[in-house]
């Protein structure tokens, strides 16, 4: 954090707006963090802003040249303006907090910066289905309160329903593919009204948040209920791959969401 600050400084921001922007941003979502016995999942607003900047690579079309330490120094100086008042009143594990966030964004930031730089993953994401796969539950940032762990498969479907909207709602902002979108907003549609594409994103993720809650045996319980679930949720062809591509090595493993 003080190379990050000390190169930022003697070097100058680079995108300044965009820095403010999101500096404002997280330094927003951690005020609005509850302290002492009452808190709640840390910061998801602060959390999210600083994610984003962690890994934004584009700005109205125009490649960002913002950089990991640029992206540590504006995450930890709006982190620490957002801490102030619950270190006045001695809410909350703050040391502790700053530090996973400072590590958190640290890790995206290198993982996705020089790769972007590169265009390298722009060769991986040019696929429509593969960027959906990655963008399926981006919704839940629309969300004011966090869904527990993340998982929409086990929520009510007026609800999984409202929650893709809203993340094909984002996408269609990004200048993505509409084919995206469309995936990504059909998440909770009966299988036979969905693009084969999002079939799959849903059958995957819903295998996935189901095997992780099961505990032992997590895997084949979660294979259990998607087929349980083929008359309307997931199709059937799609569930028999997924676990065939599980039992190639043997291993009924979840997958990484």
């Amino acid at each position: 954090a003080v190379v990050a600050l000390v190169a930022t400084l003697w070097h100058g921001l680079d995108e300044r707006g965009v820095a403010l922007a999101f500096g404002v941003l997280i330094a927003v979502g951690e005020l609005a963090r509850w302290g002492g016995a009452e808190q709640r999942e840390s910061a998801p607003l602060g959390a999210a802003g600083a994610l984003a900047y962690a890994l934004l690579g584009e700005n109205g079309g125009q490649s960002t040249h913002h950089g990991v330490l640029q992206t540590v120094a504006v995450v930890v100086a709006a982190s620490l303006v957002g801490c102030v008042p619950h270190v006045a009143k001695g809410h909350g594990p703050t040391a502790d907090h700053l530090t996973r966030r400072v590590l958190t964004v640290a890790f995206a930031a290198v993982c996705f910066q020089p790769l972007y730089n590169q265009g390298r993953l722009r060769e991986w994401a040019e696929d429509g289905p593969t960027y959906a796969a990655l963008m399926h539950d981006i919704g839940q940032l629309s969300l004011v309160d966090p869904v527990p762990a993340g998982a929409t498969a086990s929520l009510a479907p007026d609800d999984q329903r409202r929650i893709a909207l809203l993340g094909g709602a984002v996408v269609r902002q990004t200048g993505v593919d509409a084919e995206v979108a469309v995936v990504v907003e059909r998440q909770a549609d009966p299988y036979r009204e969905q693009p084969v594409s999002a079939r799959i994103v849903r059958a995957v993720n819903a295998y996935e948040e189901k095997a992780r809650e099961a505990g032992p045996g997590g895997p084949l319980k979660a294979l259990e209920e998607l087929r349980l679930g083929t008359a309307r949720d997931y199709q059937p062809e799609v569930v028999e791959s997924l676990a065939r591509v599980l039992a190639r090595g043997s291993l009924m493993l979840p997958l990484a969401g």
